[in-house]
């Protein structure tokens, strides 16, 4: 049961991030918050992945790579070996396996809301790019967060959106 609610969970709030797109420069990840006078050596360009979530006072690299882990590990023993999203997309269930995530690759979107891609392969013959979407809560079940959106970035290395900066803030935009 509790596996149903968090697939629901995830599968509710997929299109959250979609919603509301601005217009900006257009990005796979989001590497750095935007140039300003505090950090000029971030310039917001060019990146497919954020390197570093942002400020010493948030969550480390690892930690994130690690909640995401036990997160995709949990939900793969509930669910028979596999951790099961439902592609919006494609209108069908995928039952992965979790290769990577990609802890050079982690992104702070503010409000103690942080993402990871992650590498998957399908039962399907086909490799997904994830992003995992965890936010910093208290009695978070991973390291103090809770998985709040997973969404399919890449499908075979075809990218279903990029990454849109405006004001320093970063969300996600349909790929051309």
């Amino acid at each position: 049961m509790q596996s149903k609610i968090v697939r629901l969970l995830l599968v509710l709030t997929a299109g959250a991030f979609v919603a509301g797109a601005q217009q900006a420069r257009a990005q796979e990840h989001p590497e750095h918050p935007a140039q300003t006078k505090e950090h000029p050596e971030h310039p917001a360009e060019h990146a497919e992945h954020p390197e570093h979530p942002g400020s010493s006072a948030e969550l480390t690299m690892d930690t994130l790579g690690d909640a995401i882990e036990m997160f995709a590990t949990h939900l793969g023993e509930l669910e028979g070996g596999y951790f099961c999203v439902y592609d919006e997309e494609a209108g069908e269930p995928l039952a992965l396996t979790l290769k990577k995530v990609h802890r050079e690759r982690l992104a702070s979107l503010g409000d103690g809301v942080y993402f990871a891609c992650a590498d998957f392969d399908a039962t399907n013959g086909k490799v997904y790019d994830l992003d995992i979407f965890m936010q910093q809560t208290e009695g978070g079940h991973f390291m103090g967060l809770m998985p709040t959106k997973v969404t399919v970035h890449k499908e075979n290395g075809v990218a279903r959106y990029t990454w849109q900066e405006k004001d320093g803030v970063w969300s996600m935009k349909a790929a051309d």
